[in-house]
């Protein structure tokens, strides 16, 4: 990830996303996606997305990380999820104390349709309609597993909602997906709930209607379960183009650092407290949904229907201010080129972008919204724009360049980038490891030329025929891992993008 980006962050983000580098050695293409899904979650009840002359959109996120078993990411997201945790369990006493008082509104009800039974004289087309009592807001916001009916009976029982699989193979494989129209139906639901739409679902002579809801979902899978994303039945939906995909790189382990060395203390306490104060303002915010009020039209509605659902989420939507209107017209002119132009048709482009691009702009509102609303801000600024744009690039690029298949069947072209990358790397951060005949010229030249990587670095490298090499490059600069420099006199010289 660009360093760009991450200067841009608000700074309890930031915190967190170079404490967890410095420390584990955890990517912030892991770290990051995980907690702007978190995020979505924590701020999608509090305001909209503005998309300028569009109707408004919801502040939620779809977010899916590929990470090979072993990489930690349920580790990560259970740090990271303990503000939500912490919100959650509070409202176990306010759903009981809701639910107390919703069977005692029941028995009034009943008790009034049982005497309106015996009155016979009376014509009750003329009276006042009988409204039976809503189900109360139940506790519970965090879902995993779920068929339509389940997402329909959940999400009438709450405003908004997140649903996190840390094993989304499973997810995606369950029987909900497994059988004909039962698959389509979820995917659509959960496209509809995405784009703040209605979701509706007849089941005999019932018919089962929620609207004004919000939704975030964060998925954890491995790179070789998640053909899925490839799978017609779920693009026919649209359902993939409203996914932020992430692919972090393999989290390198130090094999001569033991466990129980405490040498680095002082670095984990701060990574310790910057996980805290993550979590501290994820409560804080969900804290602060409940002062979240309906206004203007909503109010009169509420007065004139007293039997509005009290799930329903009418929100303001941010605004937007006038340095930052340029960068929103800024991003929406240049997609517009880009489809024109159709510049996603280059060589090595994951094909899924060509319609991830459709989506694209939305993708970025619904991020400058987070990233705004997560510092309790009102209005979206030219800071928090261009942070948003450079979230919403990185997603771009890493859906250029997925790797769905499963790590033994890439392309030698690009295993042996990535082996490359890494040796590079581990050389650039500690100098003194590498091989003394070539730490000098290193160290004078500040990087690595095509004979130290052939002479030094890995085999399979090394083995290759030069034009392959080139190829070997050429994939390390599309991914921004590298530059190429000429060297004055000949040859060329590989820097790495840190």
């Amino acid at each position: 990830m660009k360093k760009e980006v991450i200067e841009f962050l608000p700074q309890f983000i930031k915190d967190v996303v170079t404490e967890y580098e410095e420390v584990e050695g955890v990517s912030p293409e892991m770290t990051l996606p995980i907690m702007l899904a978190i995020l979505s979650f924590a701020c999608q009840a509090i305001l909209d997305a503005n998309p300028g002359r569009w109707r408004r959109s919801p502040l939620s996120l779809l977010v899916t990380v590929l990470a090979e078993s072993g990489q930690r990411k349920s580790a990560i997201y259970d740090r990271l999820k303990e503000g939500i945790v912490k919100w959650q369990d509070e409202q176990v006493v306010v759903a009981k104390a809701n639910a107390s008082q919703y069977l005692v509104e029941m028995k009034q009800y009943e008790a009034e349709i049982r005497d309106r039974a015996k009155d016979k004289d009376t014509d009750w087309t003329t009276e006042p309609p009988l409204f039976e009592p809503q189900l109360p807001r139940n506790w519970r916001h965090l879902f995993e597993k779920f068929t339509t009916n389940g997402l329909l009976k959940d999400l009438e029982r709450v405003p908004h909602a997140f649903i996190v699989n840390t094993d989304a193979a499973e997810f995606f494989n369950s029987h909900a997906f497994q059988n004909s129209g039962t698959d389509t139906e979820i995917i659509t639901a959960m496209s509809k709930v995405w784009s703040g739409e209605p979701i509706t679902k007849s089941t005999g002579i019932e018919e089962k209607y929620v609207a004004n809801r919000r939704a975030s979902a964060l998925f954890m899978i491995q790179a070789g379960q998640a053909k899925f994303l490839k799978d017609p039945r779920f693009k026919d939906q649209g359902f993939t183009n409203r996914v932020l995909i992430s692919q972090p790189p393999l989290i390198e382990e130090e094999e001569t650092v033991s466990m129980f060395d405490t040498t680095n203390d002082h670095k984990k306490a701060k990574l310790d407290k910057a996980i805290d104060t993550f979590n501290e303002r994820v409560y804080d915010l969900l804290k602060s949904t409940a002062n979240v009020k309906n206004k203007g039209l909503a109010n009169m509605r509420q007065a004139l229907i007293d039997t509005k659902d009290k799930n329903e989420l009418f929100l303001d939507v941010i605004k937007i201010e006038k340095e930052a209107e340029e960068v929103y017209d800024e991003v929406y002119q240049s997609l517009q080129k880009v489809k024109k132009q159709k510049y996603y048709k280059e060589p090595g482009f994951y094909a899924e972008y060509e319609a991830f691009i459709n989506r694209e702009f939305e993708h970025f509102i619904r991020i400058a919204g987070v990233i705004s609303v997560c510092q309790f801000k009102d209005s979206v600024s030219l800071e928090d724009a261009w942070c948003a744009k450079m979230i919403k690039d990185f997603f771009v690029e890493q859906r250029q360049h997925l790797e769905l298949d499963i790590v033994k069947d890439k392309d030698s072209v690009v295993t042996t980038a990535e082996d490359l990358w890494k040796q590079l790397k581990k050389w650039t951060i500690h100098p003194e490891i590498i091989p003394e005949s070539i730490q000098k010229e290193f160290g004078d030249r500040g990087g690595f030329t095509k004979t130290m990587m052939n002479n030094y670095c890995i085999k399979s490298y090394a083995d290759m025929t030069k034009p392959i090499k080139d190829r070997v490059l050429t994939e390390m600069v599309s991914r921004e891992w590298i530059i190429v420099e000429p060297i004055k006199g000949g040859g060329n010289l590989v820097k790495l993008v840190l």
